[in-house]
């Protein structure tokens, strides 16, 4: 099933939205185990989201219970991409709770509707800039050799952007975000993919996104050490360093 942007462009009070690092490479919570993927839990909207499985759904599973949430609160999963360490948690989180909608890229393997229908879980599949819920939207598939979908959070006044591994370029991604809605950019968070990048090519990124307008940014999971210091560097009291058990409250961000 393909769902298409009907044109209605629905907002929610982002204040309300509580983001969850599940699954990273890095530590905020010493309880937690990290491991090389990465999974964000957003709550506070319509429907609770899980962004991306991480690899190994064990350690998704057990991190979700050490930070005291449940996966049977989850209403939708959202992957990014067809990578394992954004999708091998899912089966896993499936045995926990089937009862969700799975939103993928179109370009996804038909691998995705077998499992989903071994699970009696639902398949949407994305193309285009599409409506998840109300106030949340796909990008839709962006992207030549490696396809992605990242997530926009579409507030009254300004947009969040959650991505899983930037593939497309975070500075593609966040522009056309912003033209997509409209409107400037609070928080970006996720994957930017730079961990193969040079110092230069990573501060060419940062200036870019400093002329897009970016209030505040999180890079995590693929950025690199090297990409992480930099955009702490460059971005100053505006950049938020996360990693598993990191909670963020927009409504503290703005």
């Amino acid at each position: 099933m393909n769902m298409s942007f009907s044109g209605k462009n629905s907002t929610i009070d982002i204040s309300k939205i509580r983001l969850a690092v599940l699954y990273d490479n890095k530590i905020s919570d010493e309880d937690l185990e990290c491991d090389w993927g990465f999974s964000c839990l957003i709550e506070g909207a319509e429907k609770t989201i899980l962004f991306d499985t991480g690899t190994k759904g064990s350690i998704l599973m057990d991190n979700f219970k050490k930070m005291n949430l449940s996966p049977e609160i989850v209403d939708v999963v959202v992957l990014s991409h067809d990578h394992f360490d954004h999708t091998g948690g899912l089966e896993d989180f499936l045995k926990e709770n089937n009862d969700v909608d799975i939103y993928i890229p179109s370009s996804f393997p038909y691998i995705y509707d077998e499992l989903a229908k071994k699970y009696r879980s639902k398949i949407i599949r994305i193309a285009d800039f599409s409506a998840i819920c109300d106030g949340i939207y796909s990008t839709g598939e962006m992207g030549t050799e490696i396809i992605e979908q990242s997530l926009i959070i579409n507030g009254n006044e300004k947009i969040v952007i959650i991505t899983g591994c930037a593939h497309p370029g975070i500075v593609d991604i966040c522009e056309k975000a912003k033209k997509e809605t409209g409107k400037e950019i609070l928080y970006a968070i996720g994957g930017f993919h730079l961990f193969r990048s040079s110092g230069t090519q990573i501060i060419d990124v940062i200036s870019k996104l400093n002329e897009i307008g970016i209030e505040k940014i999180s890079a995590c999971h693929c950025t690199g050490d090297e990409g992480l210091e930099l955009f702490e560097e460059h971005f100053g009291e505006n950049y938020i360093a996360i990693g598993v058990g990191k909670i963020i409250n927009i409504s503290e961000l703005r």
